[in-house]
């Protein structure tokens, strides 16, 4: 049985196993290069809360996951390495930043633009560790259009072109279960979200418009007007 098929079964019981280790170390080499300081991941397996965030102390970073994500039916080993890149894009991510509740700019990405940055850092980590195989594990019947995949594949192959789309609607899937988004449909790679925001959205868009988010970011298509404001960030592509 291959070490992947291992994961995702450990990952879906709930049961203690080395391989997340392996996943932390792997995800915290891959980009410690990127980081003007340390970075740290830690999970708390026991934490029921489906919770994950990223820290900052001096220059030191932390990403945390609550175990409520393990419980999710829809977590797999792709899923899980998305939200890790999702949460480090707070860190690596750019502009635009959030702004704290006195109206000043903060260290951190908002979690529109830390989706957008979520897609290459998982086609990157996969990539760039590539004992983490686990195509034929991934690729069940979920439909992806296949004119996504075409232009996906003019820039990666369509392993792990298959291998992001899938762990983009698992991590959707996921995301579905917090209560600020329990009353959402699941969205659909073929239909995008058409609203059309008139000030920087910077706390969590819903659903179809984080899915747009990820598909734009893996094409090199701008940013989704359904969060990103482009009046305001003239120049921003």
């Amino acid at each position: 049985m291959r070490k992947i098929l291992l994961i995702l079964l450990l990952i879906s019981s709930g049961a203690h196993s080395g391989v997340i280790t392996d996943l932390n170390k792997a995800f915290t080499k891959t980009f410690i290069d990127k980081i003007d300081g340390t970075l740290k991941i830690k999970i708390f397996r026991r934490i029921p809360s489906a919770w994950a965030f990223a820290t900052k102390k001096e220059n030191n970073y932390t990403i945390t996951v609550f175990g409520g994500y393990f419980n999710n039916p829809n977590i797999t080993f792709d899923s899980l390495s998305l939200l890790l890149c999702h949460e480090l894009g707070h860190i690596l991510g750019g502009s635009p930043k959030r702004h704290d509740d006195e109206g000043n700019l903060t260290w951190s990405s908002v979690e529109g633009q830390a989706d957008f940055f979520a897609p290459k850092c998982l086609i990157n980590f996969l990539k760039t560790n590539p004992e983490f195989d686990g195509t034929e594990v991934f690729l069940d019947s979920t439909p992806i259009p296949e004119n996504l995949l075409l232009e996906c594949e003019s820039t990666y192959n369509r392993g792990l072109c298959l291998r992001f789309f899938k762990a983009s609607i698992d991590l959707i899937k996921v995301f579905r279960y917090n209560e600020h988004h329990k009353d959402e449909s699941l969205p659909s790679f073929n239909t995008p979200d058409p609203t059309v925001v008139n000030t920087l959205w910077e706390k969590h868009p819903n659903l179809q418009c984080r899915l747009d988010t990820y598909v734009a970011a893996i094409l090199d298509r701008p940013r989704p007007k359904c969060w990103f404001f482009y009046k305001r960030y003239h120049g921003i592509d």
